[in-house]
């Protein structure tokens, strides 16, 4: 089996590149159309902008779950764990025993 690439124009289909076929072979065709070019990745500043402007949690959410990653090492638990160290604050676990 092999996958061609083809122009549907007046109601035919012309392939994009030279096949290797006889005249009057008959062929069965699967179509589908390719999937489109990936969107170009949106700026931070493009994304703060959106952001900002959200009208609903909807929105911002599906907005958030987008954001460009700046720094793709950053580890938001070793900064946590910095943050910690350096004003000894520590959140209460609602889950540990003892916290109230």
């Amino acid at each position: 089996m092999t996958t061609i690439s083809a122009v549907y124009e007046g109601g035919v289909f012309r392939p994009t590149e030279k096949f290797d076929l006889a005249e009057g072979d008959v062929v069965d065709l699967t179509v589908s159309k390719p999937a489109p070019p990936p969107a170009e990745p949106m700026t931070m500043d493009e994304w703060s902008r959106r952001i900002a402007a959200a009208k609903s949690i909807q929105e911002w959410a599906d907005l958030a779950n987008t954001c460009p990653d700046e720094d793709p090492e950053f580890d938001v638990i070793k900064a946590i764990n910095e943050s910690r160290r350096l004003t000894g604050f520590r959140m209460v676990d609602p889950g540990f025993e003892g916290a109230e």
